[in-house]
């Protein structure tokens, strides 16, 4: 159950230092909600660790064959995946496979050039960059908002990593030299020569430094982002081959790197590096290959995926010793963690627009049904509203065009209480857009339209259907489900105070047009789980 929910989910592979803490919510009540760090693993199905309890569930099932490289947006609601040309049917180019994590369902794929291999998406979310290692050696820059390939950028041999300053000005390409993308005009500005077979990056918390780790050499060459030139090389001393796995600890002061290849067992392992002295401090011996690595938000595990394993190794970072592994699906490649932190707040957020208290002059019902489940488990909380038309008739003209106009709506759910009436719930319904699947969010029906999007976004409704065919025929639906919807303070006993009433609308944002209709008390049911409750002439 929630308040007012909102999501803060930082991923960005944890690259930035990020917070756990605490929060007065619920009705003047103190509660903990405390942050939870994810890590996402390219495995098939993608498997999801909850590192808080150390349970792997919530698997993400993905039709890919040749997955490389995975990346989570900053507000950790998706997912980005590099394939290997011809790894999803019908596209023999590389691909980005884009992944609803809230939903755990596939949105769309999106072809690339070459093979997508590292992906790297800037801070503001905005973009991504993805690295097609082979030919021809570029990269992709897509918008995250449409979920479109916008500009391909040459660069020079074998792009291979993609790593982006925390302030997201540049994206630095693991290619023979290192190239340095603006981010603003999305061209190569700089390139640095490094060791042969450049392969993992990461940049210090700071952005002063990006790391480079040189596969064929056995070194990581240190880059001055300020000059961008080479101040450094750290020889990883009886590693092998490191490869695509690096990462800084948030507080920047160690560096992991992973090594090894499948002909040369010796030399695998993670290397651990302080930053201050650029020296070698210990290896972790690790005969399974491994391959990618990230940290948690606080510093203190470091989680590890292998190339001819299925298993995932967990290292106590104070102490660099392996202390838990988890066996995931099949393979286990590259890995990104994401900080979640839902956010209670002592009064529920409302759309834009929805007013304190209820609007006049919108249409009443001939018949009327609200249902409200707020489950422990957010991802089960449910509403479903069902209008059927009153004395006054309503024409499809009414309810605008939400399909290629400006008419958005909003559900505005008004409490009354023996103090006043207060905003107890509200959820918007965006015009156009495309969703789930590259269809149209909205669509024309006869005498009316329908919304329909799986992914609930922004506000958790899924589904509306607004139908206009005479005074007791016309019909109005609206659904919505899962973590983004927003939820009552529930009271000791109920749900909602209901006294005298519950007031739902669905109010136009580009008109004066709504529909409403109030429920008396008593309910058929109000308990703090559940309002159920209905309207009859």
């Amino acid at each position: 159950m929630h308040s007012g929910r909102r999501f803060v989910r930082v991923a960005w592979l944890v690259r930035a230092a990020t917070w756990l803490g605490s929060y007065a919510v619920l009705g003047g009540t103190a509660s903990t909600v405390v942050a939870k760090d994810l890590a996402y693993v390219l495995s098939n199905p993608i498997s999801v660790i909850d590192t808080a309890t150390s349970t792997v569930s919530n698997p993400i099932p993905i039709f890919s064959a040749n997955m490389q490289f995975i990346a989570v947006s900053p507000d950790g609601t998706t997912a980005y995946v590099g394939n290997y040309a011809g790894a999803v049917a019908g596209i023999d180019s590389g691909s980005v496979t884009v992944i609803n994590t809230i939903t755990n369902t596939v949105v769309t794929s999106i072809p690339v050039p070459g093979n997508g291999f590292g992906i790297a998406v800037t801070p503001n979310g905005s973009k991504a960059y993805v690295a097609n290692w082979n030919t021809p050696p570029t990269v992709s820059v897509i918008d995250t908002a449409t979920k479109a390939l916008i500009r391909t950028i040459p660069v020079t041999n074998g792009p291979f990593e993609v790593a982006i300053t925390p302030d997201g000005t540049r994206a630095y390409v693991s290619a023979s030299p290192v190239a340095v993308i603006d981010t603003a005009t999305d061209s190569v500005v700089a390139t640095v020569a490094v060791g042969d077979t450049p392969r993992g990056l990461a940049i210090s918390p700071d952005g002063a430094r990006a790391y480079v780790a040189n596969y064929s050499t056995t070194t990581v060459s240190i880059i001055d982002t300020a000059s961008n030139l080479v101040i450094g090389t750290i020889p990883l001393d009886g590693a092998d081959y490191p490869n695509q796995g690096m990462v800084i600890t948030p507080d920047g002061s160690r560096l992991f790197v992973t090594s090894g290849n499948d002909v040369v067992a010796p030399g695998r392992g993670i290397s651990v590096v302080d930053t201050a002295s650029n020296a070698l401090l210990t290896r972790i011996d690790d005969t399974s290959q491994p391959r990618a690595i990230a940290i948690t938000s606080d510093g203190k595990r470091a989680y590890a995926t292998h190339y001819d394993s299925d298993k995932v190794l967990v290292i106590d970072t104070a102490t660099n010793l392996v202390i838990d592994s988890f066996s995931v699906a099949s393979g286990s490649l590259d890995i990104a963690i994401a900080v979640v932190a839902p956010t209670p707040s002592a009064t529920p957020t409302p759309p834009a627009g929805c007013a304190q208290t209820p609007v006049a002059g919108c249409q009443s019902p001939g018949k009327s049904w609200f249902n409200v489940r707020n489950r422990i488990n957010d991802a089960v909380d449910s509403l479903r509203w069902k209008w059927r038309g009153g004395p006054t008739s309503t024409s499809a003209s009414q309810f605008g065009d939400p399909v290629s106009g400006s008419t958005g709506y909003r559900l505005c759910v008004y409490d009354e209480s023996g103090t006043g009436t207060t905003l107890a719930l509200g959820a918007a319904v965006p015009s156009g857009g495309m969703c789930v699947g590259g269809r149209a969010c909205w669509r024309v029906r006869r005498n009316g339209f329908t919304y329909l999007d799986s992914a609930a976004t922004p506000d958790g409704l899924r589904r509306v259907v607004l139908k206009a065919t005479g005074r007791t025929r016309a019909q109005i639906v609206v659904g919505g489900k899962g973590i983004n919807l927003p939820m009552p303070t529930p009271g000791a006993s109920t749900l909602f105070a209901q006294n005298p009433k519950v007031t739902v609308q669905l109010q136009k944002t580009d008109g004066p047009e709504c529909w409403e209709a109030a429920f008396f008390a008593p309910a058929q049911r109000n308990a703090p789980t559940l309002f159920k409750d209905a309207e009859m002439p």
